[in-house]
């Protein structure tokens, strides 16, 4: 009787920790895992807020830049020899990363708020929209350093994208997306530990905008037959 009561109590404790893992699956889970399977549920709830507050939009502005730079020809000569004169990269000759940054804003937040995103995606038989719930929550992670780590999406449509995640103030955010594993990565690791060119560039980008009106202007000098009163030329 002792005996069927010790394996009838190590049976009830075997089925209590099968439970207690089952249901905390989730720790064991990648850190980075989570800000897929956070951005899936904002996009079934058409979340905007949270859906955005997922990426670092800069980051993927700039890394979108650097993917339409690496299909063309041209642009990537010219993107090289900006960079051997001294001139940066694409995306400062261009100088359009707030406008692709804000371009992407504006198109998740119409697109997120009506549930179209995740409805294109899933039928987008080509790699770059990642967007559908259950592909983001099987994603398969990799994380290559403790700040850098790339994803594997993969669509009902069997369309593959790779994100480049970097953790930034420790949380887990989309820096870019790419075709391949390699260019995802590259992007999560020029996050992780981005080089002094490009915190120059970011911090161009930040006062992009700033220097408006009347100290966009330059001044002309006061001539003898002028006088100013209270700034203004008279």
């Amino acid at each position: 009787m002792k005996i069927f009561s010790f394996f009838k109590n190590r049976y009830v404790l075997f089925l209590l920790t099968l439970m207690i893992v089952l249901s905390g699956c989730d720790l064991f889970d990648h850190a980075s895992k989570k800000t897929l399977k956070t951005a899936a549920e904002a996009l079934e709830k058409n979340d905007i807020s949270s859906f955005i507050n997922q990426f670092d939009l800069k980051a993927c502005a700039v890394s979108e830049i650097k993917n339409v730079t690496d299909s063309n020809d041209a642009l990537s000569t010219l993107d090289h020899l900006g960079k051997t004169l001294g001139l940066g990269g694409m995306e400062d000759i261009i100088g359009n990363v707030f406008d692709v940054e804000n371009n992407l804003r504006q198109n998740f937040r119409k697109k997120v708020s009506s549930g179209a995103l995740q409805k294109e995606c899933a039928k987008e038989e080509n790699s770059g929209c990642p967007w559908v719930p259950s592909a983001l929550r099987a994603a398969e992670i990799k994380e290559f350093s403790s700040n850098a780590a790339v994803a594997r999406v993969k669509t009902q449509t069997q369309a593959t994208t790779w994100l480049g995640l970097c953790r930034k103030k420790d949380r887990w955010v989309i820096v870019g997306w790419a075709d391949m594993e390699e260019t995802a990565r590259r992007f999560a690791e020029r996050e992780a530990s981005p080089s002094p060119e490009y915190q120059n560039r970011e911090r161009k980008s930040d006062n992009s905008g700033k220097d408006s009106g009347s100290q966009g202007k330059e001044r002309r000098p006061m001539k003898g037959n002028d006088r100013e009163t209270d700034g203004v030329r008279l």
